[in-house]
Formats: C-alpha cells, sequence, structure tokens
C-alpha cells in the first residue's frame, strides 16, 4: 500500500516517483538506498516480460474461447 500511495502523492503533486519512493520513510525504513535504486534500473525487470505477456496472452485466449 505505501508504493500505491507514493505513486499517487507524486502523481498529483509532480514528484518524480523514484525521488519521492526515496523520500517516505515507511518505504526507506524497509529498503535501503541502493536497493531502491536497484528497483528502478529497467533492465533488472526486462527478463520477465516474454513470461508476463504469454501469461496474459494465454489467459485472454482461454477466456475469450468461452465465447465463441
Amino acid at each position: 500500500r505505501d508504493i500505491q500511495r507514493v505513486a499517487f502523492d507524486s502523481s498529483k503533486e509532480g514528484i518524480n516517483f523514484k525521488d519521492a519512493v526515496q523520500n517516505d520513510k515507511a518505504i526507506s525504513s524497509h529498503l535501503k538506498h541502493d536497493e531502491i535504486e536497484k528497483i528502478f534500473i529497467p533492465e533488472n525487470h526486462l527478463g520477465s516480460s516474454l513470461d508476463i505477456i504469454e501469461d496474459v496472452s494465454r489467459k485472454v485466449k482461454n477466456s475469450c474461447s468461452k465465447f465463441s
């Protein structure tokens, strides 16, 4: 919930999301600065993208097949 709160607040206030996460006491009490930095490196997350897309595609196809 903290991430969601920070995301909404930073969007509403026009603040950079990464900066807002780093400055949030609730989040920074659980994650070190370098851990937060690593979260925002896209290359750390792209490896799962294909699996996620294939999973969503399979679920959509299964769901659509119920209507045909």
